[in-house]
């Protein structure tokens, strides 16, 4: 790390306090230089935790300088590996914000091709730690989230994960009792309705899948192939019969898969007994929350197929939990009081 961002750092750190001047001196440093050094982004982690007056423009090039750094410049390219998740586990282990730490997670997770599941689960956990710390759901907390648990390198992808929806539930359990952005409620409903409903399509490819496609494609065999052909006629009747009559593998292929893939959404938008376990046991006991009977509107809206155990709720409409779920998975009804 060079003098002059070193000696930057170390004042606004004992300061606390972080400008847009600051901000524009300290990404003129980093920048500057062909690479951003280790320890740079380790002492700008240490100012992320230290900060507490600072530009709204901070987090932004925080969020920015860790995504160069940890997806783009270290090996290998575009991908977290476990060494890199572990790297990021550490510098950020400290207190982290929405426009700071949690962005610079988000990011990372949204910008790489594959991220290890410990990765997704640490920063899912990190805002659930910081939510839960103030007791109240901002807005900017809604869209953290929805970038954590949608983050297209993150555990399962684009579907939403059970331990997803865990940390949803203790977030909500956490802020029933204030105020929460309206945003809220139709997020939480959505996400955790997924987690039950929900199969995705898309999985991202991993390192080593990408690193054979890289080989395949830089072969020199199928380069010299390549060039060979563009030097004969076109075969404009070859061309236009492999539009019109596909290869018979090629589509049986994509038939298969559609397939597996139709039999795999049939399957999960079915709620099962072990998951209405989960759900019933998950729920408030007595009246539920906003969000909670968002998300039994949400189930019973798109469920056509749901385990018995869980239909009194569905049916009553979400009102409570207390009377609905069987006393062996639910909560019991509270006694009458008294007279």
């Amino acid at each position: 790390m060079n003098a002059a961002l070193s000696d930057l750092i170390q004042r606004l750190t004992a300061s606390g306090k972080v400008t847009a001047d600051d901000v524009l001196a300290m990404r003129a440093e980093v920048y500057g230089a062909n690479l951003i050094a280790p320890d740079e982004m380790e002492a700008l982690a240490a100012l992320e935790a230290a900060a507490t007056n600072r530009s709204p423009v901070w987090g932004e090039f925080f969020a920015e300088a860790m995504v160069d750094f940890v997806v783009r410049q270290e090996d290998p390219p575009d991908y977290v590996d476990e060494a890199k998740a572990a790297w990021v586990m550490r510098v950020l282990g400290g207190k982290l914000k929405c426009d700071g730490g949690l962005d610079a997670l988000a990011k990372i997770l949204e910008a790489a091709a594959g991220a290890p599941p410990e990765l997704e689960s640490y920063a899912i956990a990190r805002a659930k730690e910081a939510i839960c710390a103030k007791g109240r759901i901002e807005a900017a907390d809604v869209a953290t989230l929805r970038r954590l648990v949608f983050a297209s390198g993150g555990d399962g992808d684009l579907a939403v994960t059970r331990a997803e929806a865990d940390a949803l539930f203790d977030i909500a359990h956490a802020c029933r009792a204030t105020a929460n952005d309206p945003g809220w409620t139709e997020f939480f409903a959505e996400a955790v309705g997924a987690s039950l409903l929900g199969v995705s399509p898309f999985k991202s490819q991993s390192r080593e899948a990408a690193a054979r496609d890289e080989a395949w494609l830089e072969s020199s065999s199928k380069l010299s192939d390549f060039m060979a052909g563009m030097g004969k006629a076109p075969d404009l009747q070859g061309a236009l019969r492999e539009i019109l009559e596909p290869d018979a593998d090629v589509e049986d292929a994509w038939q298969s898969e559609n397939a597996r893939f139709e039999a795999e959404q049939m399957a999960a938008i079915e709620i099962t007994d072990s998951e209405a376990r989960w759900l019933i046991g998950r729920l408030s006991p007595g009246k539920l929350s906003e969000p909670e009977r968002r998300l039994i509107e949400f189930l019973r809206e798109r469920s056509p197929k749901v385990s018995d155990l869980v239909k009194p709720l569905l049916n009553a409409g979400g009102a409570t939990a207390a009377q609905d779920p069987p006393p062996a998975f639910g909560h019991r009804a509270k006694p009458p009081s008294a007279a």
